[in-house]
Formats: C-alpha cells, structure tokens, sequence
C-alpha cells in the first residue's frame, strides 16, 4: 500500500513538472529557476515520501523543448481522435438516414401492396363506386410509351385513363345491356397457395412403398433418364429409376404452346404406360418440381389426391444411400 501511494505521488509530481515547464517555455521565463513543487507534498505523510529534491529543478530548457513538443504530439493526436470521431458520427448519421429511407421505401411499397390487394377486392365484387372512389381527383392510369415521357396529354401513351375516362368505363360496366357486356366481364381473381402436406410424400414413405409394392409410381424425366442410358445432369447420382415405377415424362402430357393436352390424351398416356387414374399414385421426377405437372395432369382426370415425392431423384439416386435402384424399361 505504501509503495502504491508512493508510485501515485510520483506521478502528480511528474505531471505538475512536465506542465509548470512547458508553461515557462510557452511565456519565455528563464529556466535557471528551479521549479517549486508546493501544496501535494504536505498531503504525503512523511514516511511515505519520495526523494522530491531530484525534481525540484527543472533539467532544463532543452527538457522543455521536448516537454513541448510531446504536447504539440498530443494535440495532434488529440484533433486527430476527433476528426474521427466526427467522421464516425457522419458515418453513423448518413447510415440513419440510409435506414430511414430504406423504411419508407418499404413502408410505401407495402402501402402500394395494400392499395392493389383493396382495388383487386373491390372490382372482383364488382363495386364499381367504391373502386372509383380510391382515385384522387387528378388520379390516373397511364402506361407511357417511353421511360422518358413526362406528360401523358402530349405523347403518346400504350394506355391512359383520368376521371372522365374512367367514368364512363365505370358506367358501361354498370350497364349490362352494352354490347361490351356481353359476355359480362370478369375480373381477375387473387389466388393463394397453401401448402397440403397430405400430398407430400418423404424418403421414407417411398421406401415403404417400394417395399410392400402398394403404391403406383409415376416418373416425369425422359426416358433416357428413367432407363439409365444416359447418365444424370447432377453430379453425384446414379441412373435408372425407382423400382416398381413407370414412365411419363412431362414433355408428354404439354401441347406445342406449353399447355395440357386434352383429358381424353391424358388419359391415354396415362394408362398406356401403366397408370390407373382411379388409384393412389405418387409423382417423382429429378427435383420434384415436373412431378407437379404430372399431379396436376392426373387432377384433371379425376386424381385429385395425387401426392408427390418432392426429394425425388436428387435424394433417392444419392451414390451416399442404399436405396435400391432400377435400369432399363419399367418391369
């Protein structure tokens, strides 16, 4: 404890010193006078206290000179710490205002969303009033013909519409005997997906059904795929196919325009290659997303429940797994 002490006495001794020289050489007073330390020593009891006669003196002006240009280091260490500080505030402020626009950026886009989702309500029940009343009275809709086009009255616009326009489209909508009633419009509707994890089948599900041979399986990738003669586009799979499955590939069952063939033709497909529409059936593919085609072609003649198998052959022809795998036609 007294050495603590001790140590602290000689430190406010320094300090004092250091600063009382500097002073004199900042004012130019002579420095052969001895630098007086008075008013700490009297709170140091005395058999706690150092040899203060070693610091009485100052060493002199070159001391000082040095003492001076350490504080002259010091200050601009010191404005150095607080441009950085200031640059740190700026910095921290610009990003305040980064996040706050980011906020209102999301805050008028959910606005948008919530103005659309309203307007999609009100023209599906068709309250024709109720959707003209959401536009102010400058309120429009306009599609300019260029990015660059600033007023729709002077270009030429894909489309445009203001009060008056909209007006009279609200009235001819009204009206069913106009001759653009017939047939009577209908708006889009809004359609929201929910998961059915009833119709989702695992890994283990399809060993099961492997093993007790219950289930119709259908594969939506080519045939040179399901048969193993060509090898698999992602690295690490074996070829061939589930056992006990059948063949459909999804080109199969799409017209040239990409959309479903007929009910009789998929019907067809589907019982030509082995299929009863009228029986549990399971859908894989290579990633699970063609067997959704297939669920969906078997929907429209008549299988509803149609599940699938959304691994499929990314996670049954795993080279890391035991699965049992099968080349060639379909047995």
């Amino acid at each position: 404890m007294i050495l603590w002490r001790q140590h602290v006495a000689n430190q406010l001794f320094r300090g004092a010193q250091r600063r009382r020289a500097a002073l004199q050489y900042e004012i130019g007073l002579p420095f052969d006078r001895g630098v007086q330390i008075g008013g700490i020593a009297d709170e140091v009891h005395e058999t706690e206290r150092m040899s203060f006669d070693a610091i009485e003196r100052c060493a002199g002006q070159e001391q000082a000179a040095r003492l001076s240009r350490a504080d002259r280091r010091h200050d601009v260490r010191r404005d150095r710490r607080r441009h950085d500080a200031q640059a740190y505030f700026r910095q921290r402020e610009f990003r305040r205002r980064c996040r706050n626009r980011d906020v209102r950026a999301r805050h008028q886009t959910h606005a948008a969303a919530e103005y659309l989702y309203r307007e999609a309500e009100l023209l599906d029940g068709r309250r024709w009033e109720e959707w003209d009343a959401l536009f102010a009275e400058d309120g429009m809709y306009w599609v300019p013909l260029r990015h660059d086009q600033q007023d729709p009255l002077n270009h030429a616009s894909l489309f445009y519409e203001d009060a008056i326009l909209r007006d009279v489209r609200r009235r001819r909508l009204e009206e069913s005997h106009a001759w653009s009633q017939q047939p009577v419009t209908r708006t889009a509707r809004h359609f929201t997906p929910l998961l059915n994890n009833s119709l989702v089948r695992d890994i283990d599900d399809m060993k099961g059904y492997v093993a007790r041979g219950d289930m119709q399986i259908v594969d939506a990738r080519p045939k040179v795929r399901f048969e193993g003669t060509e090898a698999e586009p992602r690295p690490g799979l074996r070829a061939g196919h589930i056992p006990g499955s059948r063949s459909v590939p999804s080109a199969t069952i799409v017209n040239a325009d990409g959309t479903l063939k007929s009910k009789d033709e998929l019907e067809r497909i589907f019982r030509e290659a082995g299929i009863d529409p009228q029986k549990p059936v399971v859908t894989t593919c290579g990633s699970g997303v063609t067997a959704s085609m297939l669920s969906l072609a078997l929907s429209v003649i008549g299988q509803t429940n149609a599940a699938v198998y959304d691994g499929s052959w990314a996670e049954w022809g795993q080279e890391s797994l035991d699965t049992p795998v099968e080349t060639g036609p379909p047995k």
